[in-house]
């Protein structure tokens, strides 16, 4: 697999000699890749890839890429891989040695799979030095010839990139791009071959909710019309994809008779449809569990549900299709559905069908709605999607006609949590906090996991961790759930903080309690639109108890602010042993643009410096 400079590699050194190299100077980046050269090829229906790129590291802080990961696998290893040193004047000072690259597989408690990583460190005690490396990998079936992005991260600019595409002249293509000019194209013994030509400044940074980053980095996805992968397909049409899914999962969901059996006397009379869906995803969650399982063509084609049965785990795959298969054995429909999952809605290019997703659901249809059902979650409740999966296009698998559907959008109610919190001042001593919040949206999704997932210790050590609090004792807290399919959490804690109240002669002031906004980049650096992935919503209720004796003799005025942004509005009631604030406050899931965020930037600034606000009590 891993050879020594040969005729190919000399190969390879001509064709970079005719990019000229970047001199480092004062100002360059810690890492800079100076080439990236890429090439495939489909001839006799196998599709052959070569990369070769030359890393520049210019200091110390540079060195964290100095680790080169390659995917490799056991149906399309990586082979002629061949890496070494250069110093700035392209004179080689070392080559790597087949004892220096390891292999590491994905094993563990929750992922399987017959891929590895080859990885190997290349380091130099001159800065600055460069690290080339070449390798080829070969497929004998495939549905994607190239999904190319010749950017390491973001801080590293890219400055010759060239992707050579090439197949036979009837060979049907469809090609996405972005940020990156159309190919210059040529043709020569039956061959058609395409040319981009692309670079990167390195100018951009993550940002807090910013768009998924092939909508601003120069990507080209090249896909074949017409494929062969486990059985021939077709990406002519969402429909002719969605049949060859269907052909990959047909025959899959079919239980063991005496598994059917077994329910139908476990369930006992439940017949509503919704009671059924009900009973047997709660049996799902109980008896099986998540493990990504990639083995072979694992990566797209699920086991069957008698795999599940046998093994009790699977990937997402394999446990929609034991779900199918528990709903098939008691006539419910259901439908195999592809999305693509994460926090970030990543859009979907709708009029070029081709394989854009991650995941899989399954779309029930009932007389009144639709539920969906996340089949990989032991704690979500039935029918809940939640922040992973909503709001975003998939493709429903329907023999029949398969096409593309939205999944329902979270909406602020889905999300609002609402707290009750109780401060009992007492100057010169720590101040004694009960705390009541109701918890929905993506923080339900993280208090269900803590529930079930985490033993005593890191949940009190997680507990900590989301408490609204800097500097407190955490006396004790209850974590409660009315019923496995409720999508509330209620959190009751007792805490003390430290003493909230200053004196200024004979009063006394102090600060609210403020509002837990995350810290947006400011205008002057942010350089990516922001995206909101769903609405954000919170109603505190915050009761500041007065020692005896005293009273509230001056308190912030009412307040209420709303724009395209979102909405902030504060109430204060003063009934003379106590002062409460009413907060409400709400970011609409929108696309803020690059010009519009400096105004939403001044919405996020004006809330906090309403939040710093005194009360002053004698």
């Amino acid at each position: 697999m891993f050879q020594c400079l040969r005729a190919y590699d000399l190969l390879l050194v001509s064709i970079l000699a005719l990019f000229p190299f970047h001199l480092v100077h004062a100002d360059d980046p810690n890492c800079e890749v100076l080439k990236f050269v890429s090439r495939s090829q489909v001839s006799n229906n196998r599709l052959s890839q070569t990369d070769s790129i030359i890393i520049q590291i210019n200091n110390r802080s540079g060195e964290k890429y100095c680790e080169i990961t390659l995917n490799s696998g056991k149906s399309n290893p990586v082979t002629n891989l061949t890496a070494w040193i250069e110093d700035a004047n392209g004179n080689v000072i070392r080559y790597l040695k087949n004892k220096e690259i390891t292999e590491s597989n994905y094993y563990s408690s929750m992922f399987y799979t017959d891929d590895y990583d080859l990885k190997f460190v290349l380091k130099h005690n001159e800065y600055p030095y460069r690290i080339c490396y070449t390798y080829q990998k070969s497929f004998r079936e495939f549905y994607s010839i190239r999904s190319w992005c010749p950017v390491l991260g973001l801080e590293v600019p890219t400055h010759t990139a060239v992707l050579n595409v090439s197949v036979p002249e009837d060979y049907k293509l469809s090609i996405l791009q972005n940020d990156i000019d159309p190919p210059s194209i040529s043709s020569a013994n039956g061959m058609i071959t395409r040319s981009w030509n692309a670079s990167y400044d390195g100018h951009y940074r993550d940002e807090m909710y910013s768009p998924h980053p092939f909508t601003f980095l120069p990507v080209v996805r090249i896909i074949p019309v017409n494929f062969r992968y486990v059985t021939d397909g077709s990406m002519d049409s969402w429909d002719s994809f969605g049949k060859w899914q269907c052909r990959l999962i047909k025959g899959l969901d079919v239980l063991p008779p005496e598994e059917v059996a077994r329910l139908k006397v476990q369930m006992g009379d439940i017949k509503e449809p919704d009671q059924i869906i009900s009973y047997l995803y709660h049996y799902m969650q109980d008896n099986t569990h998540y493990v990504n399982v990639d083995i072979g063509v694992g990566g797209l084609v699920p086991y069957p549900a008698s795999y599940v049965v046998q093994n009790k785990y699977g990937d997402c795959k394999a446990l929609t299709i034991y779900m199918k298969a528990l709903l098939k054995a008691f006539g419910i429909e259901s439908y195999y559905m592809l999305v693509n999952a994460g926090t970030t809605i990543t859009p979907v290019f709708n009029t070029t069908p081709f394989q854009q997703f991650n995941h899989v659901i399954l779309a029930v249809p009932l007389q009144s709605d639709t539920m969906w059902l996340e089949n990989t979650s032991a704690s979500l409740p039935c029918g809940y999607l939640g922040s992973f999966t909503h709001n975003r296009y998939g493709l429903l698998v329907d023999e029949n006609e398969s096409h593309l559907i939205s999944t329902p959008a979270l909406k602020p109610e889905d999300v609002r949590n609402s707290s009750r919190i109780n401060f009992f001042l007492n100057p010169g001593d720590r101040t004694t906090v009960s705390y009541y919040s109701e918890i929905k949206g993506p923080a339900f999704e993280t208090y269900c996991s803590l529930i079930r997932d985490y033993n005593s210790n890191d949940q009190n050590r997680i507990i900590h961790r989301l408490m609204p609090f800097n500097d407190f004792d955490l006396i004790k807290w209850q974590v409660m759930r009315k019923g496995r399919d409720a999508s509330t959490i209620s959190l009751m804690a007792s805490v003390t903080i430290p003493d909230q109240t200053h004196a200024v002669g004979q009063e006394f002031y102090f600060s609210y309690l403020p509002l837990e906004i995350e810290s947006f980049e400011s205008p002057r650096i942010r350089k990516l639109p922001l995206q909101l992935p769903y609405p954000v919503s919170r109603f505190d209720t915050l009761v500041y108890y007065i020692p005896q004796g005293k009273k509230v003799t001056s308190f912030p005025a009412d307040k209420e602010i709303r724009n395209k942004f979102g909405y902030y509005k504060t109430s204060f009631v003063n009934d003379g042993n106590s002062l409460v604030l009413y907060r409400e406050f709400e970011l609409y899931p929108i696309e803020v643009s690059i010009q519009e965020y400096n105004d939403f930037y001044n919405f996020i600034s004006t809330v906090r410096s309403e939040e710093k606000q005194k009360i002053l009590f004698q």
